[in-house]
């Protein structure tokens, strides 16, 4: 998500993509599956780099916009970055805005299993979650 804009016009889109591949995965696992196994399912974070001044200051400002989107995002300064991830090398003038929570699948795995998977059960066991979802959130309102 640290790619994406907040500002922009897809970005409820995105957050609910997101929430939804989230909730897929986890009923994978609740199944006793394997979500990296079943979908290529990782949550390794995600980097959007940059090597100038420049795009330094455009990185603290995504950071600062995902951060107040309820997006938990950092700014990683050249040291930070080279400690995270060594192979990088942005120069001394770069950075890195780091989403620690964003996840990555394989397309090619992920659309195998929906494919095999009957339409009405991923509906009904996600429309499920939601529903337990919401009663969670209005439980811990009404304490």
């Amino acid at each position: 998500m640290v790619h994406k804009n907040p500002a922009s016009e897809t970005w409820e889109l995105t957050k609910r993509s997101h929430q939804l591949w989230k909730m897929l995965a986890e009923t994978i696992r609740d199944q006793g599956m394997d979500p990296l196994q079943v979908l290529g399912w990782k949550k390794t974070g995600s980097l959007l780099v940059g090597r100038t001044p420049e795009d330094s200051v455009m990185l603290r400002k995504r950071v600062s916009q995902l951060s107040e989107a309820c997006v938990r995002a950092e700014y990683l300064s050249t040291d930070e970055l080279h400690y995270k991830e060594p192979a990088i090398y942005v120069g001394t003038d770069g950075g890195a805005a780091f989403a620690p929570d964003d996840c990555q699948l394989d397309a090619h795995q992920a659309v195998s299993y929906i494919e095999k998977t009957p339409m009405i059960y991923r509906l009904t066991d996600l429309l499920h979650r939601k529903a337990d979802m919401q009663s969670s959130i209005m439980s811990k309102l009404q304490v």
